[in-house]
């Protein structure tokens, strides 16, 4: 069975559920629907909703998606304001929801690639850590800060999302703080959402990705493939492949994996996250 643990589905912009105006636009709408059958041609089973930011905070759509498709959607991994006032008790409240897995922390343009370096979420964070609520970070680039961030939280289980990479004009070299990021990975509660090699590669180089997965190779020789999570990022990898090739780039190109390990990566490793991350297996 194949998990792609990072997908977003979200509805067109109405008065009672507008679109986020710093949200990233990836198109109108693109309706769970729609997405599933999308996945289905690419060879997936399962999906992991991460709602868009284009919906700002609001995760209706993600929640009812998901309870109305219970076979088709794992669970969703939620937006949260962490500055807002009574954190743990909205945390708390939210968490409860049916088919919630955990928050998603998107730090990736101004105001809120200052979050970590100003110390701004640490009320969050601790909510979090007793709780124990999976936590996604979307930090571009952001190494040494997730670092801080992780040792000073040990009790939080992190999934970093796309590895730190995002393309960026200012960085032509998306793989210019790889060291760091392999170094990112020895942390015990540091997990690798391997999700964003392809989109790496745009305007340097075509599917099959050599140059990618070579460094896919120097992350698993470093940190296992225990703690890798396969994720697509679709619909944006489709500025850089297929859906399905997304797929096939580990599943056909990455022979450096065992079949037991390509598994492991295409969801068991997932499951396992949440289950080390909340003490309990997914229900």
């Amino acid at each position: 069975m194949i998990i792609d643990t990072h997908v977003h589905y979200w509805q067109k912009s109405t008065p009672d559920r507008p679109h986020a105006p710093d949200g990233i636009i990836w198109g109108d709408e693109l309706l769970a629907e729609d997405l599933f059958a999308e996945a289905s041609a690419a060879g997936v089973d399962k999906i992991v909703q991460v709602t868009a930011s284009l919906m700002g905070y609001d995760n209706r759509y993600s929640i009812e998606a998901a309870r109305k498709y219970p076979d088709k959607v794992v669970g969703v991994f939620a937006r949260f304001d962490p500055l807002a006032p009574d954190v743990a008790g909205r945390l708390k409240e939210l968490m409860a929801q049916d088919r919630m897995m955990g928050i998603r922390l998107t730090l990736h343009q101004p105001p809120y690639d200052r979050w970590f370096r100003d110390e701004m979420v640490h009320d969050f964070l601790r909510a979090a850590q007793d709780q124990r609520v999976p936590v996604e970070i979307f930090a571009p680039f952001q190494t040494e800060e997730i670092r801080k961030v992780a040792t000073a939280y040990p009790g939080i289980q992190f999934l970093i999302d796309h590895m730190t990479i995002r393309i960026m004009k200012e960085y032509p070299d998306r793989f210019f703080k790889w060291p760091e990021v392999l170094r990112l990975g020895e942390l015990p509660n540091i997990w690798m959402k391997v999700s964003y090699f392809p989109e790496a590669a745009v305007g340097k180089e075509t599917y099959p990705f050599v140059n990618s997965q070579q460094r896919f190779k120097e992350l698993y020789e470093h940190i296992g493939a225990s703690k890798m999570v396969w994720g697509s990022n679709f619909p944006p990898v489709k500025r850089a492949c297929s859906y399905k090739q997304s797929v096939d780039f580990i599943k056909d190109e990455c022979n450096f994996l065992t079949p037991a390990e390509k598994t492991a990566i295409f969801g068991a490793n997932f499951l396992n996250y949440v289950k080390v991350a909340t003490g309990a297996e997914w229900r």
